[in-house]
């Protein structure tokens, strides 16, 4: 399986801290890559972000149109037959990420996954499904992808119990806005600790998202 292309910043090096961020269907790596660009970070906020660039391929609900994509969505409904084909073989190339971050010194608890709308999803599904112990994930205009890896995860009371920033629109046309009190909602029944935050917005960020999304990423990571 080929390695994912990404785009990478760094408040400074030697990085510390990674983390890996996921875009939304249709866009790329360069999505968010100017997010942290744009803040200022305490002098000891020694982070790399990793923005990767998902594979083209054709997605049903956009008329098999070729595109950036996790994986194919085939309905609005996003509960009806997930592409978990491709949903695996993502995620094993954001594992092969974390790998070649882990190979570079840094630890695995010092490496927070977050993504947006597609990119969400998919972070919410690798951050219960990894072996890995993460520092957190964050999960922006997301949703839980309905599968019984997920079921299995959820239920298993030996699993690591994760921290998540979630964020969501609260007039978000997209990825309905239940979806992600639901996501919420799934979580904290599952012991996970859970941060959910709600933004007057549509299917989007907002300046005041990303801010407290830096908060919660300097504080995950103790800075």
């Amino acid at each position: 399986m080929n390695n994912l292309d990404y785009l990478k910043y760094s408040t400074k090096e030697p990085a510390e801290f990674v983390v890996i961020w996921l875009h939304g269907l249709g866009a790329s790596g360069d999505d968010f890559a100017n997010f942290p660009k744009s803040l200022t970070w305490p002098a000891n906020a020694k982070i790399r972000f990793l923005f990767p660039h998902a594979p083209f391929k054709p997605v049903s609900i956009n008329m098999m149109q070729v595109m950036r994509a996790w994986y194919d969505i085939k309905s609005p409904n996003l509960s009806i037959e997930p592409d978990l084909v491709s949903i695996e073989q993502s995620c094993q190339q954001i594992e092969q990420m974390i790998d070649d971050c882990i190979k570079q010194g840094i630890k695995s608890e010092n490496i927070i996954v977050a993504g947006f709308s597609q990119g969400g999803a998919l972070t919410a599904y690798l951050a219960l499904t990894t072996t890995k112990k993460l520092a957190g994930a964050i999960v922006l205009s997301g949703y839980l992808i309905s599968s019984d890896k997920i079921k299995t995860a959820l239920a298993d009371k030996s699993m690591p119990k994760l921290k998540f920033f979630i964020g969501h629109g609260n007039f978000d046309s997209v990825v309905d806005y239940q979806l992600g009190k639901d996501l919420a909602s799934t979580l904290e029944n599952t012991n996970h600790l859970v941060s959910f935050n709600s933004y007057d917005q549509d299917h989007g960020v907002c300046p005041l998202e990303l801010r407290d999304v830096a908060d919660w990423i300097l504080a995950r990571f103790n800075i």
